[in-house]
């Protein structure tokens, strides 16, 4: 799965934004400070995954003196079939799954092409700084290696962390 294209009508800096079309492989945002990285960002987050905080006076990217947040991005699934989500953030918040004839009432739930890849997960893997460059934090880390090992080698595989503090006490 991949975005062919994203949309902001109103999400934080981006106000009527539009990408240019997206082709596969890897995707590099670089421009100067407060140009809008970590909102494009947020704005793929929030497609994913839906609305945090899902209240729209707390919620940082509705746009002041706008009265709803909207954004929208084309997925191309694996097998080449094109979606297009849909989210918007007013007194609750709202999402659509357009698919072929159907419409899919999302609510604010994670798309379920993404259930299995928690939020934080996804924000430490997929949201790579130049200041971040470093191994995931422990909690992410130990969600990392549950999905990667399927919780087979679960009953004697640890945290680093936790077996060190324990050698220490020894």
């Amino acid at each position: 799965m991949r975005f062919q294209r994203l949309k902001a009508k109103a999400f934080g800096c981006l106000k009527d934004w539009e990408s240019p079309p997206l082709k596969p492989g890897l995707i590099l945002v670089f421009g100067r400070n407060e140009s809008g990285k970590s909102t494009l960002f947020n704005l793929v987050t929030t497609l994913f995954y839906g609305w945090t905080p899902a209240n729209k006076d707390e919620n940082p990217f509705v746009p002041w003196g706008e009265v709803e947040a909207a954004c929208e991005g084309e997925l191309v699934l694996k097998e080449g079939e094109v979606v297009t989500v849909i989210r918007r953030l007013r007194s609750t918040s709202t999402g659509m799954l357009l698919r072929k004839d159907n419409a899919i009432d999302l609510r604010n739930r994670p798309l379920s092409y993404v259930e299995v890849l928690p939020r934080e997960v996804f924000r430490e893997v997929y949201a790579v700084e130049l200041s971040a460059l470093k191994f995931p934090q422990p909690r992410a880390w130990e969600t990392m290696q549950q999905l990667l090992l399927g919780g087979q080698f679960s009953s004697f595989i640890r945290p680093v962390h936790q077996v060190t503090g324990e050698l220490e006490e020894e």
